[in-house]
């Protein structure tokens, strides 16, 4: 029952902001849609992993750091009839796991906090008055530190400080001032792989 009235709400949330979309904008041609500027903050969860880097003495080794957690920010976006671009700044903190699996420095540490800060530019191609594809280059200022289980004599780091990537996205309008959003891609072309789900609200 309970399964049953929750599909039954979001059903009714996405007819609800399918009509109300379709309302603001059906009854303007596509190509003349009135270009405008527009700020929004958002929040989002992502996710993206990190080569661990580990010495003990002289014995090298290498393991995988997985990173998680919450970005807030904060963009400005301007839109034209059928492509649009946006610029803006996010703050994040979370949590990050590493080691466990190497085999010639033993090192395992959960629940390392990491903080970030950055920037970020976008351009995207409205393929309907709800949807857009586009593409994102973000600028991620990292910190963590790896804590040594042995006073010092392990040293372990991952990734590096000041990170660039490239993602791709997709955005859906869900009504005049909010947006679901997805994005997926690489930082610092080492294949790692970054994503993050999210919401923006614009004022």
């Amino acid at each position: 029952m309970k399964n049953l009235l929750l599909f039954s709400f979001l059903s009714l949330c996405l007819t609800f902001s399918h009509n109300a979309v379709a309302q603001e904008e059906s009854y303007l041609p596509f190509e003349n849609m009135p270009s405008r500027t527009e700020w929004f903050w958002g929040v989002s969860y992502l996710r993206w992993n990190e080569t661990l880097r580990l010495q003990k003495n002289a014995l090298l080794d290498t393991d995988t750091a997985n990173f998680a957690g919450l970005n807030i920010n904060l963009e400005r976006q301007v839109i034209y009839a059928n492509w649009g671009w946006s610029t803006g700044v996010n703050f994040g903190s979370g949590r990050a796991n590493g080691g466990g699996n190497s085999t010639l420095v033993a090192y395992s540490r959960n629940n390392e906090a990491w903080t970030s800060f950055g920037a970020i530019a976008k351009v995207f191609q409205r393929m309907t008055p709800r949807i857009s594809l586009g593409v994102a280059t973000p600028l991620l200022f990292r910190n963590i530190s790896w804590v040594s289980p042995d006073g010092g004599i392990t040293e372990a780091s991952s990734g590096q400080n000041i990170n660039i990537g490239l993602l791709f996205d997709i955005v859906l309008r869900l009504d005049k001032r909010i947006d679901l959003y997805q994005e997926i891609g690489t930082l610092n072309a080492q294949g790692s792989t970054l994503w993050r789900l999210g919401v923006n609200v614009r004022f």
